[in-house]
């Protein structure tokens, strides 16, 4: 019965069905409907096909799947094969097509192209598109329909949708079924863009970036044309560089800005760039639009445009100031070097021996002096050599007893304590006597002044026993006539008792000097300190605490010298 029908009606009305054209091929990611024209104001010239209960089959407003489907299904389930092979519906193609009729009722879909969309689709066949599609495609759909029906000239509509996994784009295409159809019945052609969208909107984003760093980039940067050396652009960097505009100069050309002693880097950076595709670093000079020069780094690299045409891009480091810096560093470094030297031939005059430790307590610096007189160390003297490992190791050796806190040497060594000064005296066990002095530097480390003064303090103490036994004086002479240093012996010589309230008087050639004797005690006080003579001898009379005059032999040298001025250490006793 089912068939009968159908074959009335399709003989009869073609104009109540729209032939189904194949669906379009349109890529395997889209979904088809189609538009099929619904029964408006007439029925059939055949008359209206009777129910069995003596209702019509054709009703104003209902299309005929709904009426066969509710009256006639199992006769459509054996038809639907045939139509499908009868209209040449391409139910397998890549290119699914969806049916609408003019108010947007779907009455076909040919293809599960898309997941998120196809299964809503095949439950809901003639229904509204407002019922079956998302808001934003069944509002598509309507304005697509409403502008076919007015004649308006359409194209594809591109647009987001709200799918059950998030938001797709689409692109939406509708188009009548051909001329032996009714002007209502639609197909619709739906394509899931959204990966080629998300990557044209990277593809952007990323251009995006690329120009806001190109404009933003402290370093000049210039496009240039590969072929003929032409500069195409620059950024920001290099117009206030150079003082040039390639917008505002199309002829401007590399060699604009190479003097000519430096074009020979372009031949560098060409063969350079046939081989690996970039170049540099490559350190050359460029020249400024008013003629000044300054050393620049170059690198670059080589790509394509869309037109074909080959470019250089280059990335133009200004070392002005690194090279400005870096001379001044190099003239600082040899000062510093020219300063150590100066300070180590000082040192290595000096008649003392002269080492420095820096913050760390590690040994920087030292004189020969100073490997002689610690000569049972010399082959732990080194640069980086610690101070307490040297003092530790003069223990192991025998040269000092095990040193402790106290040792005044070695105090604060390698434990972190501040350091101090330290002046004195040391003997070692082999007998020598070494004084040293130590101080602390600003930067923490220390200095210090090392001396052998085994010798002298012999000569002192044999001095010291000859004065004791033979009733000699000694004492310092200044340039003024007064003494400094004077010794008991000298005070009894003269009937003084040692202490500061009588020592004064015994202090004072001059005044001690007999009238006849000062002429004398004038002519060698002349010698001594304007002649420079070595040493003197003299008699004089000296006033005695008691009163009496007392002969006295006055023997000295000069001693050193201070102020321009020689204390003489002198003698003086009974001739």
């Amino acid at each position: 019965l089912a068939k009968d029908v159908l074959q009335r009606v399709l003989v009869r009305q073609p104009q109540l069905v729209g032939r189904q054209q194949p669906a379009h091929q349109v890529g395997e990611q889209e979904q088809g409907i189609a538009v099929e024209p619904r029964v408006v104001g007439r029925q059939a010239e055949a008359g209206p096909v009777e129910q069995a209960e003596g209702q019509p089959l054709l009703r104003r407003g209902h299309s005929l799947p709904e009426l066969l489907q509710r009256r006639l299904r199992p006769g459509l389930a054996a038809l639907e094969p045939a139509e499908a092979e009868h209209e040449g519906v391409d139910r397998t193609g890549a290119g699914p097509a969806d049916r609408l009729d003019v108010e947007a009722r779907l009455t076909g879909c040919y293809s599960d192209g898309l997941p998120w969309l196809a299964p809503q689709i095949r439950d809901k066949i003639g229904r509204r598109a407002s019922d079956v599609f998302p808001a934003e495609l069944a509002a598509a759909l309507s304005r697509l329909i409403g502008a076919q029906a007015a004649g308006m000239a359409i194209g594809a509509e591109r647009f987001s949708v709200q799918a059950a996994d998030g938001r797709r784009w689409v692109e939406l295409t509708l188009s009548s079924l051909g001329p032996d159809s009714p002007d209502t019945a639609f197909v619709v052609a739906i394509r899931d863009i959204s990966d080629a969208v998300e990557a044209t909107e990277m593809v952007a984003f990323r251009e995006g970036q690329f120009t806001a760093f190109f404009e933003m980039c402290p370093y000049p940067i210039l496009l240039g044309n590969y072929d003929t050396a032409a500069i195409i652009d620059g950024n920001q960097a290099f117009k206030a560089t150079f003082g040039l505009d390639p917008a505002q100069s199309p002829e401007l050309t590399i060699d604009d800005i190479l003097p000519e002693n430096t074009r020979w880097i372009k031949d560098v950076a060409i063969t350079t760039l046939r081989t690996d595709g970039s170049f540099g670093p490559l350190e050359t000079v460029l020249r400024r639009n008013d003629g000044r020069q300054f050393p620049v780094v170059l690198r670059g690299f080589k790509s394509v445009d869309p037109d074909g045409r080959r470019l250089i891009w280059a990335l133009i480091e200004d070392i002005t100031m690194a090279r400005t810096t870096e001379t001044a560093l190099i003239a600082q470094r040899q000062e510093a070097e020219d300063a150590r030297t100066l300070l180590a031939t000082a040192i290595a005059a000096l008649d003392d021996g002269f080492a420095i430790f820096d913050a760390e307590d590690r040994l920087i610096l030292w004189n020969d002096t100073y490997r002689r007189i610690f000569s049972d160390l010399s082959d732990l003297i080194e640069v980086g050599a610690r101070y307490a490992d040297l003092w530790r190791a003069a223990a192991d050796r025998g040269l000092i007893g095990v040193p402790g806190p106290e040792d005044a040497p070695g105090r604060g060594a390698g434990r972190g304590e501040e350091i101090g000064s330290w002046d004195g005296e040391s003997q070692l066990l082999d007998g020598r006597v070494i004084w040293s002095r130590e101080t602390q530097t600003l930067s923490g480390g220390r200095v210090g002044l090392y001396a052998d003064v085994t010798e002298r303090r012999q000569s002192e103490r044999r001095l010291q026993q000859v004065v004791e036994g033979g009733e000699v004086g000694v004492w310092e002479w200044r340039g003024d006539g007064g003494m400094t240093g004077v010794d008991e012996q000298w005070l009894a010589i003269l009937g003084y008792e040692p202490g500061p309230a009588q020592e004064p008087d015994a202090r004072n050639l001059r005044t001690l000097c007999h009238p006849d004797d000062r002429g004398l005690l004038a002519d060698v006080m002349r010698r001594v300190w304007t002649d420079d003579a070595a040493d003197f001898d003299l008699v004089i009379r000296l006033r005695h605490k008691a009163g009496r005059w007392v002969a006295l032999m006055l023997a000295g040298a000069g001693a050193c010298p201070q102020g321009g001025r020689h204390a003489l250490a002198d003698r003086g006793g009974p001739p």
